[in-house]
């Protein structure tokens, strides 16, 4: 589901540069999905994966969010493609994990 988020934020960095309203709307919605489908996966592999400590590692993931938030600004700094295309490269290779 990774996967398909970059492929979403591709599709973004496409509309933004068209400036393609439907473009925008299928980017941020194909985005959308493969991202929120991600976080039940997440809690049940967590869950899973190291038992009691799931907890310690949920918030340790969100924490990580936090932080990417704060970098995701200053990125956007350099321009949306740059912005966009960071965020892409990083969900392919959270998939490829």
């Amino acid at each position: 589901m990774v996967a398909v988020q970059a492929v979403g934020q591709v599709v973004l960095l496409v509309a933004v540069g068209h400036g393609s309203p439907a473009l925008l709307f299928l980017g941020a919605a194909v985005a959308g999905v493969g991202g929120g489908a991600f976080y039940p996966l997440f809690a049940a592999l967590a869950r899973a994966y190291f038992g009691e400590q799931s907890v310690e590692v949920h918030g340790l993931v969100y924490s990580a969010k936090a932080v990417s938030g704060v970098a995701a600004v200053l990125t956007t700094r350099r321009g949306f493609p740059v912005a966009l295309l960071a965020a892409a490269a990083l969900s392919l290779f959270a998939a490829a994990l």
